[in-house]
């Protein structure tokens, strides 16, 4: 199929991590306790466990202690599992692992699920308690490229605030930032999707990685680059 706002991609893109020469896990303690209002930041990280994936644990970089902040105070709290990963002898875990979402963390996502509270974009990527299928192993992948230049514009969003937190965290430390969309599939209504239409409209590449079998969109990566001058400042 050709698809007017694609195209192919002859090759997977491969990124390589740094050598890590030592690390150790720690247990973090959230700073809070019965937090009952879900910032759209803590929508973003919760709801594909709470819709979609009960057993997926989320592993965020933190580049400097502003953010290690903002995540116990939005995020930990929702979770009953988090880690920290020190590398070296460093005292700021390079990234924290959230695991085990509480009940009322579950409860509370679905809730807005139900009465369509939820980002469009979160909702977008997001909005199904279908349960994903197994993974595609043995199955043949199609790396598609998103024309930016064809694809609706989506700037003025609420998701903004999420994308900031992206920016500082995922794309700051890893340069890209890689999604599971649920449900999703290859064809022209896609093009209208909010999050395709927002990541266009602040990303310099958008990839989608598809099962040529079924069509079914197994994978999404977002890269920016970011100039350093622009990153929050600890």
């Amino acid at each position: 199929m050709n698809f007017e706002w694609l195209e192919k991609d002859p090759q997977m893109i491969e990124i390589s991590d740094p050598l890590i020469t030592h690390f150790r896990i720690k247990p973090i303690q959230s700073i809070l306790e019965n937090v009952n209002a879900f910032s759209d930041t803590a929508c973003f990280f919760i709801a594909p466990i709470a819709l979609g994936h009960p057993n997926m644990e989320t592993a965020i970089p933190i580049p400097n202690k502003k953010i290690y902040d903002q995540c116990l105070v939005e995020l930990a709290p929702f979770f009953t599992t988090i880690e920290g990963v020190f590398l070296n002898e460093q005292e700021l875990p390079s990234s924290i692992i959230l695991r085990d979402l509480t009940e009322h963390a579950r409860l509370g996502i679905g809730q807005l699920y139900k009465i369509g509270s939820l980002d469009p974009v979160i909702n977008d990527l997001y909005g199904s308690e279908e349960r994903r299928p197994n993974g595609a192993r043995g199955k043949k992948l199609l790396v598609y490229k998103v024309k930016l230049n064809k694809s609706e514009k989506l700037s003025q969003s609420s998701f903004m605030e999420v994308w900031k937190f992206i920016e500082n965290t995922f794309l700051n430390v890893n340069k890209v930032l890689s999604l599971i969309p649920t449900n999703w599939y290859l064809n022209d209504e896609l093009k209208k999707s909010p999050a395709i239409n927002f990541f266009s409209s602040v990303s310099n590449n958008i990839y989608l990685y598809v099962i040529e079998e079924t069509g079914r969109v197994i994978g999404l990566d977002i890269y920016k680059q970011i100039d350093d001058r622009f990153i929050s400042e600890i």
